[in-house]
């Protein structure tokens, strides 16, 4: 019997939650998964098909239909895939024999014909805050990111928190948390149904299910993220500089799409705790966020990235970015510079050494791990290091039920070494995708 996609998904997420993992012995607490190094992502038409059944799925939630209405008669970036949405649900509502409103039929319908046009997309105007920290309904893909590097009396842990919505009826959550000192990484991957999450587009308040991120104050926020059934943190967080606009004014053109933005909170200050365990333990440290969204999807994963953010211990913050080619052939890089001072320099080159690999006992993914920065322009070339081998963000269902890629994103240590030699200290995070 065909498992129904919206519900297999909800349900499967919920229960199976992610997998506490430890060194030597990779999925010992989920003997039943299997794992595999397949890297499909969604095209266009699978993005489109699964929103049409979450549509379908959710068509009696009026809630989740005027959401749908409203990206469909507001700036909408991809049209025609709105309206085959609305067609493939009312094809399967039809299927399927489900009773609706008469508002809601007329509403699907209104779209699936193209009587519903998109309004005029906005002139692009300056990223300004708060107002860009909150949601943007118009994008086809948005995410809020966040991770950090945390300590409380002997121990150290990294987190990171990502909350992705693709399209309007597509959330998604993966959070993780490194436990350094006990040498365990805790991760979820869940779907969301629209009904589980809201957002606001005044200011920065984004929740999924247990997932939150809210802004409580100009450059304040506060933070929950749950990484599994025995971890997770709820943290307090107050940004030490300005944002940093990526390219200098928060516009870069991805692969598959143009005129995204994107910034980054570089330098947050961190304070809470840490579930780990059974315990709960007193933290602070530090933490970085960013915000991107766009006319863009990332489907058909043909384009894969090297990313880090690096702070080091003398104020100097790196958003530094590679994209490559699914052969590893590189393509745009991104230099992005904040010094202790808030001034801000970027640039296109970036030279990447592999230097240390690691191969994932789970997926057979070849991950690096030990990297070399070369920054000629800044004369700086920083080493950036692991503290934990394993820290693999594996999918927990076969694809197409966890349709999102299979990563590596972890806490590092990272050491700058200028061109007369001196040397500095600091700490990193990698997101890397494996060979």
């Amino acid at each position: 019997m065909r498992l129904n996609w919206a519900i297999g998904i909800a349900l499967l997420a919920t229960a199976c939650g992610g997998p506490t993992l430890a060194p030597g012995n990779p999925g010992a607490s989920a003997p039943s998964r299997s794992y595999s190094a397949d890297a499909r992502g969604w095209k266009r038409s699978e993005i489109i098909s699964r929103s049409a059944d979450v549509l379908a799925e959710a068509a009696g939630d009026g809630a989740t239909v005027a959401r749908f209405a409203a990206f469909a008669a507001g700036p909408d970036p991809d049209p025609a895939g709105t309206r085959a949405m609305a067609r493939r649900a009312l094809d399967l509502l039809a299927a399927r024999k489900s009773a609706l409103a008469a508002g809601t039929r007329g509403t699907l319908e209104d779209i699936a014909a193209g009587r519903v046009t998109p309004a005029r997309a906005p002139a692009p105007a300056p990223i300004a805050f708060p107002r860009d920290e909150g949601a943007h309904w118009g994008a086809l893909t948005e995410w809020w990111y966040l991770n950090g590097h945390l300590s409380g009396a002997s121990e150290r842990f990294g987190f990171e928190f990502t909350l992705f919505r693709v399209g309007p009826l597509l959330y998604f959550a993966h959070v993780a948390l490194t436990d350094e000192t006990g040498k365990r990484f805790h991760y979820v991957r869940e779907w969301y149904t629209p009904g589980r999450t809201a957002s606001s587009d005044k200011d920065l308040d984004v929740r999924y299910g247990p997932h939150r991120i809210q802004a409580l104050a100009p450059a304040a926020y506060a933070m929950t993220g749950v990484a599994g059934k025995d971890a997770g943190f709820d943290l307090r967080l107050s940004s030490r500089k300005q944002p940093m606009l990526i390219n200098g004014d928060g516009n870069i053109d991805m692969p598959e799409g143009k005129d995204s933005r994107y910034y980054s909170l570089t330098r947050l200050d961190a304070a809470g705790t840490v579930r780990v365990g059974g315990r709960q333990l007193a933290v602070t440290g530090l933490a970085w966020l960013d915000h991107q969204w766009g006319p863009f999807y990332v489907s058909g994963f043909k384009e894969r990235w090297d990313w880090f953010s690096v702070q080091l211990d003398d104020g100097t913050d790196y958003n530094l970015f590679a994209f490559r080619a699914a052969d590893g052939t590189p393509r745009q890089r991104h230099v992005n510079r904040l010094d202790a001072a808030g001034a801000f320099r970027g640039g296109g080159r970036l030279e990447l050494g592999r230097d240390t690999w690691w191969q994932s006992p789970r997926t057979g993914l070849r991950f690096t791990t030990g990297w070399t920065l070369g920054l000629p322009d800044a004369g700086e070339r920083l080493a950036v290091e692991a503290v934990l081998q394993d820290q693999e963000v594996a999918r927990l269902l076969a694809f197409p039920l966890d349709p999102l890629p299979q990563y590596w994103e972890g806490r590092m240590r990272a050491v700058r070494t200028r061109a007369d030699g001196s040397r500095g200290t600091g700490v990193a995070y990698c997101e890397t995708f494996g060979f």
